[in-house]
């Protein structure tokens, strides 16, 4: 089941039409719950999620068990999101007793504050894979594993984080997110990353392939997408100033919508082949 969970994105101009023209398949799942345990701050992206809401909401949503279970998370501010739905996929479809492990393809300069388990914030959301209250809900008596591509800047590196999973010896449970602000030309609100589109791909690739030779050590449990083109928030940079893409023609708009949305779809349909039921 492909999901997607609209977020904060209703001033965007033509987010409904996108949603009609390219997700129209899509489960909508509604997560209000969630987004009332998150602390406002200002500037917004400062909030904060309450933990303790993880462990609140994985009793209230329900995905069937064995099943595909891929998420689009709409605004690329809200990535914590993952948090939740990583747990909801590792009670869906996790074995009992593996490590879990989410890897997240971000850019995030603070991939490295290790202030979990009291806030869950920024790139570091996938830090409560350790709390007590999360693995008791998903049933793994196992310290969980969290990775993300973070500050690097080249393809060596981003290729040997992928390569990790090449030689899995003790079996695992395995999330993946990926947030369309590591590669170029995503026109989310956090500018680009260091990567193209199709560096990234080709990682969700060549980790497909890695799970298909684990023999099984490598359990797919779910993935997401977050970060849809948001024109209110997103800019280029010309001459030394932004430029954000609400100011451009509407056919330039059009034109970067479709190029980034088919990116989304392209992620997602790779992300969704990755578990065989």
């Amino acid at each position: 089941m492909k999901y997607l969970i609209d977020l904060g994105m209703k001033d965007v101009p033509l987010f409904f039409e996108m949603k009609r023209k390219y997700y129209k398949d899509f489960k909508p799942l509604k997560v209000g719950d969630y987004i009332e345990s998150i602390e406002r701050a200002d500037p917004p992206e400062q909030s904060q999620l309450k933990v303790g809401a993880i462990e609140k909401l994985v009793t209230k949503i329900a995905l069937e068990k064995n099943e595909n279970h891929i998420f689009l998370i709409n605004n690329n501010l809200c990535h914590e999101v993952s948090a939740l739905t990583s747990a909801l996929s590792f009670i869906a479809n996790g074995e009992e007793n593996r490590q879990k492990v989410i890897l997240n393809y971000d850019f995030h300069l603070d991939s490295g504050d290790a202030t979990a388990p009291t806030t869950v914030k920024f790139c570091n959301w996938g830090m409560c894979v350790d709390l007590e209250s999360y693995k008791k809900n998903i049933q793994s008596s196992k310290k969980g594993q969290y990775i993300t591509t973070g500050k690097i800047e080249k393809k060596e590196a981003l290729e040997a984080i992928t390569n990790q999973f090449a030689k899995c010896e003790e079996p695992i449970d395995l999330y993946v997110t990926i947030d369309t602000d590591v590669y170029k030309k995503s026109y989310t609100s956090y500018g680009d990353g260091n990567f193209e589109h199709s560096d990234i791909l080709m990682q969700l690739e060549k980790l497909k392939k890695h799970i298909e030779n684990s023999k099984g050590n490598i359990n797919f449990c779910g993935g997401d997408v977050t970060g849809c083109i948001d024109y209110n928030k997103s800019y280029n940079i010309k001459d030394g100033k932004r430029e954000y893409l609400s100011k451009e023609p509407k056919e330039t708009r059009d034109a970067m919508s479709d190029d980034a949305n088919n990116k989304i779809l392209k992620l997602l349909d790779c992300l969704y082949s990755m578990r065989t039921v």
